[in-house]
């Protein structure tokens, strides 16, 4: 029996969904984490920077 569109559909809407609250969670928490801070820091500085 093979899967109809309607059924794929509606995983991909909903996994689909979770997927990238999940990804978009990570990629939240890894930017605001405390110790990245000075890292970030040091790269806003690069353009600025006249070697």
């Amino acid at each position: 029996m093979s899967p109809t569109y309607e059924a794929l559909s509606h995983f991909a809407r909903t996994w689909g969904l979770v997927y990238f609250l999940v990804l978009f969670a990570a990629a939240l928490i890894y930017a605001l984490w405390p110790s990245r801070q000075k890292q970030f820091d040091e790269s806003a500085r690069v353009p600025l920077r006249e070697d």
